[in-house]
């Protein structure tokens, strides 16, 4: 039994996937248009209530969203809903990945809207 496989010689070309795994991947080449959800306080909010049920959810929210001196149940602009991101990636568990997650979103869309970009993203007209 060898402990390695071997290496293939780089000059062979690579198997090729079959018909039908290329067509489940989506294609590098294929536009994002319309492919992002917009990100809101519900959406946000729906992510810690699937994890952690309706009334987990709702507290942990809220509680992220004191910490941050976020209102809990009005629209909050990337630069709030980011800090309630981070208060909730500060938390435990579950809590804490949904948080990073948010997070991360979060300054994705930051960094779109920056660009001029969110809306071709969100599958809108743009002007």
């Amino acid at each position: 039994m060898q402990p390695f496989a071997p290496m293939s010689d780089p000059r062979e070309p690579s198997p090729s996937p079959s018909d039908q795994d290329a067509e489940e991947r989506p294609s590098c080449d294929a536009p994002l248009e319309g492919r992002l959800d917009a990100l809101t306080r519900g959406v946000a909010l729906e992510s810690l209530e699937s994890l952690l049920g309706e009334v987990l959810g709702q507290e942990a929210w809220a509680s992220a969203c004191r910490r941050a001196y976020a209102p809990i149940d009005r629209p909050l602009s990337f630069k709030v809903l980011e800090r309630v991101a981070e208060e909730l990636a500060r938390d435990e568990e579950a809590v804490a990945l949904v948080g990073a997650s948010l997070a991360v979103r979060v300054r994705t869309y930051r960094m779109l809207a920056a660009s001029g970009r969110l809306g071709s993203f969100l599958g809108e007209a743009q002007s």
